[in-house]
């Protein structure tokens, strides 16, 4: 297990970003980086909501056709 733990760990600080890495460095094991970065990057930010309230408002209603599968496209960004 610790020879993959290392591995694993050694993975993900080759990839991580400077900036990013330096939140992280001080954890031992795996487990606790993903759930660190899982919690400081888990949820949206301004930018993503933005992005998804803005492809909401593009999507186009058909008014020659019945609005249901507009409405179901719509609804995927409330979920």
């Amino acid at each position: 297990w610790n020879h993959h733990n290392t591995q694993v760990i050694s993975n993900l600080r080759l990839h991580l970003a400077p900036n990013i890495l330096a939140k992280v460095i001080s954890k031992t094991t795996a487990s606790s980086i993903w759930s660190s970065l899982k919690e400081e990057y888990s949820t949206p930010g301004i930018a993503t909501t933005y992005a998804e309230f803005k492809a909401m408002l593009d999507m186009p209603i058909p008014s020659h056709e019945h609005p249901a599968p507009a409405f179901s496209k719509i609804n995927i960004h409330f979920v």
